[in-house]
């Protein structure tokens, strides 16, 4: 099962159709990235924060699609969502979306998920 969240990118700006998730799911929400043609010559990289904590970044597919990784909705409190792009001469980042709530979601006390792969894997 999945759940999609629509982002879209214009130029610099990015929004998304969710907001709020909950927290601790895991491989359950699928982006799904709608890109403007100014992003046609680059590869392309999901940035996922938790307010101030570690961001998460995931390469996104070819069909610009990626899961969100469950590392980045542990906790209840926010998430934001950004992407940048690359190509032999530029970078070419997105703001951050609004605030998107993360919900307080139940746990079953045992953390044996393992984590989502890095972009070097």
């Amino acid at each position: 099962m999945n759940i999609p969240i629509t982002i879209t990118v214009t130029n610099q700006k990015i929004s998304s159709d969710m907001r709020q998730l909950v927290s601790d799911t895991v491989n359950v929400y699928k982006c799904h990235f709608n890109f403007d043609s100014s992003w046609d010559s680059f590869s392309k990289t999901a940035v996922f924060r938790q307010e101030d904590s570690d961001i998460y970044e995931v390469i996104l597919d070819d069909s610009n699609n990626c899961i969100l990784p469950w590392e980045s909705i542990q906790e209840e409190g926010v998430v934001y969502i950004g992407v940048y792009g690359v190509n032999e001469t530029q970078r070419y980042p997105t703001i951050w979306t609004k605030p998107i709530k993360v919900a307080l979601g139940c746990k079953d006390g045992e953390p044996h998920t393992p984590p989502t792969p890095d972009v070097y894997e």
